[in-house]
């Protein structure tokens, strides 16, 4: 009788992960386990190690390491992005997302429009993209923030986010991307890609389920 064997194929919705990552969670686990908030000793090894992880990150994007900020998941960034730009404004003003946003971007933005904000859902090409004159034509003088996923997570297409962002920047707009299935496969340089928000999922790329970061730039020019 032949065996059956499995092939794992949906490493968009998470991946496995990897031996290293286990590793040293265990290590975290049984040995710096303490409130890196704490003063004594356990607390100082837990802080130290958070910090590791947060360089670490930084490196990975080419980012300060005290932009990037812990959540408790991919969903929790993006909202974070969304909410805390909304929350620092006293009245509601306008926000731009694309057609094809994960549920993470969406969802939320749908909640903002019923607290009061405008909110413009830009369509796409016939290749799934958002075209750049579509952009510079949805922006308005109460434009706050504006959302474009990097790497659509059903269908994979990438979108133009250096120059989506560019346009953003030149406007003095900020801009965040939802760059949870580009991390990993593309190079993600800070320095160079004018995104002042970006979300990232460790479990998309050979880590645990769980923790991930939100970048914020803070230094917006």
């Amino acid at each position: 009788m032949l065996s059956t064997m499995q092939i794992y194929l949906d490493y968009s919705a998470t991946t496995p992960c990897r031996p290293e990552a286990i590793a040293a969670m265990a290590i975290a686990l049984q040995e710096q386990w303490g409130n890196p908030a704490s003063l004594h000793e356990w607390g100082q090894r837990a802080a130290t190690v958070v910090e590791q992880a947060r360089r670490q990150v930084a490196a990975l994007l080419n980012a300060s390491p005290e932009t990037i900020i812990f959540t408790s998941g991919g969903t929790e960034a993006n909202n974070l992005a969304l909410w805390g730009i909304a929350r620092s404004h006293p009245e509601p003003q306008h926000l731009i997302i694309s057609s094809v946003e994960h549920a993470a971007i969406a969802e939320p933005a749908q909640l903002l429009a019923k607290a009061g904000w405008q909110v413009t859902c830009l369509p796409v090409d016939p290749m799934g993209r958002v075209e750049p004159e579509g952009l510079e034509k949805a922006l308005q003088v109460n434009t706050a923030l504006i959302s474009i996923i990097y790497g659509q997570s059903e269908v994979g297409t990438l979108q133009p986010i250096h120059t989506l962002a560019k346009i953003a920047r030149q406007q003095g707009v900020l801009f965040h991307t939802d760059a949870v299935q580009v991390a990993g496969r593309l190079p993600l340089d800070l320095q160079q890609l004018p995104v002042d928000l970006l979300s990232l999922s460790s479990h998309k790329l050979y880590g645990p389920q769980g923790p991930v970061p939100c970048m914020y730039a803070l230094a917006l020019s």
